[in-house]
C-alpha cells in the first residue's frame, strides 16, 4: 500500500484519540503537540522505540534460520527494517533539532557550583555504568519508586541554571516533559550531550501531591507540566559521561 492509502487511518485514528481526550475529567488537558511533537519528551519516546524495533528486526529476524530460508520473507523483513529506519532518521532528525523546553539559555556549571549542588536536599547519584545485565536505573530504588518523584534528561550544561532559578520553556513549546522512570530519561540525556556539552545529566525531581491535577497530566511513562508557577523540587542529580554508549 501507499502512504496515501494509509492516511485515513492515520486521521481515523488521531481524530478519535483528539474526542477521546476531549472527554477527559482533566481541565484543560494539552494538546498532543504539546506532548507529543518534537522537541517533547513524548516524541523521544516515540524516536527511541522505533530504533529498538529497528535494532530487534536486526538481531532477531535477519539471521533467523526460517527468515534466511524464505527469500519473500526475507525481502518483507528487510523492507519493514528499511522503513522504520527512515523513519527514524527523518523523525529523530526533526525532534533532536526542535528547542528543547527547560534547556534554554542555561550554561555549563564550573566544578565548584556542582560541589555546592549536593546539599542534604540535592544530592549527586554517582553514574552506575547501567547496562541490559544491571538494568538501566540510575538512582536509589526508593526514589525509582516514589510515585511523586521523577526525571529529566538534559544536558549536564544546564544543571547549574535549572537548580539555581528553575525549569523554564521555550517560546516554541510551553510544556515540560519528566519520566516516570530514570532509564528513559537516561536516553534523553544521552541525546542532549554535545560537542559543547560533552557529558549529560539526569535531574531527579519530586512533586507535590497530588499529580495528575490541573496543568500536571500524568501518562504511561512521563509527566507533563504545563505551567512552572508550582515547580518540582529538585532532589537529585546524575551526571552521564561523555564516554557512555547508551544501547
Amino acid at each position: 500500500m501507499s502512504r496515501d492509502e494509509y492516511e485515513p487511518e492515520r486521521i481515523a485514528l488521531l481524530e478519535e484519540r483528539r474526542r477521546d481526550e476531549a472527554e477527559s475529567e482533566v481541565p484543560d488537558y494539552p494538546s498532543l503537540e504539546s506532548r507529543y511533537g518534537p522537541g517533547t519528551f513524548g516524541c523521544h519516546e516515540g524516536v527511541h522505540v522505533t530504533k529498538l524495533v529497528v535494532d530487534l528486526i536486526e538481531d532477531k529476524l535477519v539471521n533467523h534460520g526460517s527468515v534466511i530460508l524464505n527469500p519473500y520473507w526475507f525481502y518483507c523483513v528487510r523492507e519493514a527494517q528499511q522503513l522504520l529506519y527512515a523513519a527514524y532518521s527523518a523523525v529523530g532528525g526533526e525532534h533532536l533539532g526542535a528547542p528543547r523546553p527547560g534547556d534554554a539559555g542555561l550554561e555549563k556549571p564550573t566544578t565548584q557550583e556542582l560541589e555546592k549542588m549536593s546539599t542534604p536536599t540535592i544530592q549527586e547519584s554517582p553514574f552506575p555504568w547501567p547496562d541490559e545485565e544491571k538494568g538501566y536505573h540510575l538512582f536509589p530504588a526508593a526514589m525509582e519508586s516514589d510515585s511523586l518523584v521523577a526525571f529529566h534528561g538534559t544536558a549536564r550544561s544546564n544543571l547549574a541554571a535549572i537548580v539555581a532559578e528553575g525549569f523554564k520553556f521555550t517560546a516554541k513549546l510551553q510544556s515540560l516533559s519528566f519520566a516516570k522512570e530514570s532509564s528513559y530519561a537516561l536516553s534523553h540525556a544521552c541525546a542532549r550531550r554535545s560537542e559543547t556539552s560533552p557529558e549529560g545529566c539526569v535531574i531527579a525531581v519530586r512533586f507535590s501531591a497530588p499529580i495528575p491535577r490541573s496543568n500536571v497530566a500524568v501518562e504511561t511513562s512521563d509527566i507533563h507540566v504545563y505551567d512552572l508557577a508550582e515547580q518540582p523540587e529538585v532532589i537529585g542529580y546524575c551526571i552521564v559521561p561523555a564516554d557512555y554508549v547508551w544501547r
